[in-house]
């Protein structure tokens, strides 16, 4: 069923809507809804029935609804010059006034459709053109202050008059001018009910196809998703669609979306892992005259999968149907974790960043957490759901800036960049504007994160350095936090815990141990040597002192671990490729407690290889 709505404004419009019903063929597609200006936008947006294909309302009202950019056309209940010139004749004749104490509050198409006409029969009421309520009451308030007797306008100027004490004479459209609309209504209804028909005649066709297709739209959120990809993500269209693409895709392929939809090119069978399945990506733009509007995402997987011809989709959402419960949790700022004064002092600086989009420079030593800080400002502003792109300085490319448009670009020791690229940047920085190789010049919309671990000057250009240090960020190192390197430990552990099944403790001498240790690697090595000691961590889950002294200082071990090579005197077997001797194997034995089967599984052996060449060594010693 195909409905047109009649924002009637007042009941006289609502009677003439009713006799207008009570004399077509189909009197039950016509609804009348009675309300008017911000509460008939309200109307249309929550409540409108469904299958409306036209609403028709008058003056303000009809302006409000154009401009809250619905999806339903919206036609204009005409006012026309004989019923302006009669109602101000009504005015003049009701309450014996002159032309200059009469005023039409209105909206400024009716305004100048009758200026001329007045001006020839030598009328010279006043007018106040509105475009809201607000406006009406203010223009009631200045007729007060003008010497209005009487003012001529719809039904709320009717209502804001009374209250104000001013006079009114209601504008009313006639019966013949609520049908001429109706019978507009009628043709522009032809034209929607034809373009509904298009639409699901391609949506047939693009659920028919075996590909997987989505279209996002120039903001890189998804709008259109067929059944096929449905089922190969294994999510519903109705939790995809307003979403952006990277609730399916990894960063490269996201950054190859970015470039098609900033440079309008088209990149066809990309190879990549999609809902764990190996697939071929094509990503086409939409043009409209040369400027790319959106973009169509063809998935193809590489095997045949009987899910690609289900109807529908194969649920792996959560219980309650959500996408966000099967996504990961973003790291933000809030859940970095340190309470001395330096790091909460940046932190803090960090969280008024992320309103704006303004170059950030981040300065610290290699593993103090410059990267992971940039990731937090880029989850918690607008850019969290685009790409947050990583690139070393040295292997910066123009092309970078295209893939991470729309979302954040990390460029690491920033010091590096090639003369060409620094030039490049500095433009950008200041114009907005990027030369791509061919000599033309694009607008991707980036933040720029820039690092470095020592002073830029004498690196870069000066004038680049103002821009970056504008706006920095200093991170301490980890040996000067004090007992934020326990409280780290403490994380880290728990994190490598559940990836090792096992639940690990630091004790009281262990974590005074790793707080006294100088730590050149910061949280990079502290990292490391959590996942060492989650890895081998004795039955009882107590990290102590001697536990990390032992796993720390087992060169030996590490050796097995790392493919160093031993002495050249010790007796060795191959075990994955590597020289092993049989100190090496106990020392190794010994930090895994005995166990054979974590012992193989660290050298990437069977424990029946692992067997045989213990056996071997032994019995050449």
């Amino acid at each position: 069923m195909s409905n047109i709505v009649m924002i009637a404004s007042g009941s006289a419009m609502a009677s003439y809507g009713e006799q207008l019903k009570n004399s077509i063929s189909c009197p039950h597609r016509l609804i009348i809804a009675n309300v008017w200006m911000e509460d008939a936008v309200n109307y249309a947006k929550y409540h409108l029935p469904e299958d409306t294909d036209v609403i028709m309302a008058r003056g303000n009202t009809a302006k409000l609804l154009k401009e809250a950019r619905l999806p339903v056309p919206v036609v204009s209940i005409p006012i026309s010059d004989a019923e302006l010139i009669r109602t101000l004749e009504t005015a003049r004749q009701l309450y014996h006034a002159e032309d200059s104490s009469i005023a039409y509050i209105g909206i400024e198409d009716t305004i100048h459709s009758v200026r001329s006409f007045l001006t020839l029969l030598h009328r010279s009421i006043r007018f106040y053109a509105v475009k809201s309520s607000q406006d009406i009451r203010d223009s009631i308030r200045q007729a007060k202050k003008d010497h209005v007797n009487v003012v001529i306008g719809g039904v709320y100027t009717r209502q804001a008059a009374k209250e104000a004490g001013l006079s009114c004479v209601l504008l009313e459209s006639s019966l013949s001018s609520v049908r001429e609309a109706y019978e507009r209504a009628l043709e522009v209804q032809k034209g929607v009910l034809q373009q509904k028909r298009r639409f699901q005649e391609h949506l047939t066709v693009i659920h028919s196809i075996s590909d997987g297709i989505i279209s996002i739209n120039e903001k890189g959120l998804i709008t259109l998703v067929n059944r096929s990809a449905e089922s190969l993500l294994k999510l519903s269209a109705k939790r995809l669609t307003g979403k952006p693409c990277s609730s399916f895709l990894s960063d490269p392929e996201q950054g190859l979306v970015n470039r098609t939809l900033i440079s309008g090119t088209s990149v066809s069978g990309h190879i990549c892992r999609v809902a764990e399945k190996d697939c071929a990506i094509s990503v086409h733009p939409i043009l409209v005259g040369k400027h790319s509007k959106g973009a169509i995402l063809t998935l193809r997987p590489l095997s045949a999968l009987p899910e690609a011809s289900a109807p529908g989709p194969a649920s792996s959402e959560s219980s309650d149907g959500s996408l966000d419960a099967v996504l990961p949790r973003p790291l933000t700022l809030s859940r970095l974790k340190g309470s001395h004064p330096a790091f909460a002092n940046t932190l803090a600086a960090a969280g008024l960043c992320t309103s704006s989009s303004m170059p950030v420079l981040l300065i610290g030593q290699s593993g103090t957490g410059r990267r992971t800080l940039a990731r937090c400002i880029h989850n918690g502003s607008s850019r969290k759901n685009h790409l947050f792109l990583s690139v070393d300085a040295s292997l910066l490319q123009t092309s970078d800036f295209l893939s991470a448009h729309m979302g954040s670009l990390f460029i690491h020791e920033t010091g590096n960049l090639s003369p060409e690229m620094a030039v490049r940047l500095e433009e950008f920085l200041k114009t907005g504007l990027l030369t791509l190789e061919n000599g033309e010049r694009t607008a991707p919309d980036v933040r720029i994160f820039a690092s470095t671990s020592c002073p830029l000057n004498g690196k870069l250009p000066v004038s680049l350095c103002c821009i970056l240090e504008a706006l920095s960020l200093s991170l301490p190192s980890l040996s000067s936090r004090g007992r934020d390197v326990g409280l780290l430990a403490d994380c880290f552990l728990e994190q490598y815990g559940k990836e090792f099944h096992r639940t690990c403790t630091l004790s009281p001498d262990g974590r005074e141990y790793l707080q006294s240790l100088p730590w050149p690697g910061n949280l990079t090595q502290l990292q490391s040597l959590c996942r060492k000691l989650s890895c081998f961590a004795p039955e009882d889950g107590m990290i102590t002192s001697s536990f990390i002294r032992r796993a720390a200082d087992q060169e030996s071990c590490y050796g097995v671990l790392t493919g160093q090579l031993p002495n050249p005197p010790e007796k060795t077997v191959l075990l994955n490729g590597r020289p092993v001797t049989l100190q090496q194997l106990k020392d190794l034995e010994t930090l895994c407690h005995g166990r054979r089967k974590l012992m193989a599984q660290q050298l990437g052996v069977s424990r029946s290889t692992l067997w045989r060449c213990l056996k071997d060594l032994e019995e050449q010693a």
